[in-house]
């Protein structure tokens, strides 16, 4: 009896944890939003809207040598059709594709680049600067 107590505390404690607001990382951490689900792979986290509407994914892609950020990011944009990517501070680059439906941050974090890739529609984009603003490095 006692093993069954303990077996269905676990079980039934797991969807709380799942909706944690703070989820952690092996390079940083960010805040969930209460709708959105995590999905993670070898080199990347992907955050998903319930609804289907929006996804959210950090990509840490291992540095090439001679390349650059802002390499990077004028491939990627090409690639995509998007505008001509923007310089900001600390070297982040950022650049919108598809009419504002793909929004892409690249920041050099020395051995990886870490890069956001934010798909959806502009109503999405509070959600978007929230997740984003959360991200804390390790």
């Amino acid at each position: 009896m006692k093993r069954f107590l303990i077996v269905a505390v676990v079980i039934f404690a797991l969807p709380i944890v799942a909706l944690a607001a703070v989820q952690e990382f092996e390079r940083f951490k960010l805040n969930v939003p209460e709708d959105w689900t995590v999905e993670q792979g070898e080199l990347s986290v992907m955050l998903l809207k319930n609804d289907g509407t929006a996804s959210f994914t950090i990509t840490l892609p291992e540095k090439q040598p001679g390349d650059s950020a802002e390499n990077l990011a004028a491939v990627m944009s090409q690639a995509l059709g998007g505008t001509m990517p923007e310089a900001g501070k600390d070297g982040v680059y950022t650049f919108t594709a598809q009419g504002g439906q793909i929004r892409v941050v690249i920041a050099d974090e020395g051995a990886y680049y870490f890069v956001v890739s934010m798909f959806g529609p502009a109503t999405e984009s509070a959600a978007f600067d929230a997740i984003l603003n959360s991200i804390e490095k390790k």
